[in-house]
């Protein structure tokens, strides 16, 4: 669909580019124009359809996760198509770039957990089997929601077996008793590398 979108505003460029608007009745679209936009109106209509299944459970599955890991006075959030997060903190909308930096890494971190589990609970799981993430800790994370957090992407990784999670901290109490000794690749150095 994107693509014919784009398609669409370069002709409408292009058309405009030539000046033959005569300003006159517009033309009428040929058959293939008039297939591409009943299609892309089909389209639009399904995705419409499945977003309203959809999105409920995955804002209420991000809610869930993201006070477990320390987002506080979190009341709820819709997510958007385009990927745009309207949260509603304390009674107020809140816009995303309100929340503390380390508020954001936890939603963010939520919303892919959340996003994960509820397209494989719906049989739609595509995800690229990697999930990198960097500095558990480091942003003013204090310790029992760290470790929840920790213990929620461990969690995943159990119920998606084709998923690998790769986490860094530099904060060991957060792992503490939660990964088994196989998987934490650690030195006593200050730096692994």
């Amino acid at each position: 669909m994107r693509d014919l979108d784009l398609k669409a505003a370069r002709l409408e460029g292009q058309l405009q580019a030539t000046g033959s608007d005569d300003g006159g009745e517009p033309a009428q679209p040929n058959r293939s124009e008039q297939i591409l936009l009943t299609f892309h109106s089909v389209v639009e209509g399904t995705v419409q359809e499945a977003a309203k299944n959809l999105f409920p459970d995955l804002n209420q599955h991000i809610v869930e996760l993201a006070r477990t890991f320390g987002v506080a006075d979190l009341d709820s959030v819709n997510i958007q198509r385009n990927g745009r997060i309207n949260a509603i903190k304390d009674g107020e909308k809140t816009p995303f770039d309100d929340f503390s930096r380390g508020e954001r890494l936890r939603m963010r971190i939520a919303t892919v957990i959340a996003m994960l589990r509820i397209s494989t609970r719906r049989g739609a799981a595509s995800h690229p089997g990697l999930l990198l993430i960097d500095a558990v800790g480091a942003e003013e994370v204090t310790t029992e929601p760290g470790r929840k957090l920790i213990m929620a992407l461990r969690d995943l990784a159990e119920e998606l077996p084709a998923l690998q999670i790769i986490l860094t901290t530099a904060t060991p109490p957060l792992i503490d008793g939660l990964l088994s000794d196989e998987r934490i690749i650690t030195n006593d150095g200050d730096h692994m590398f």
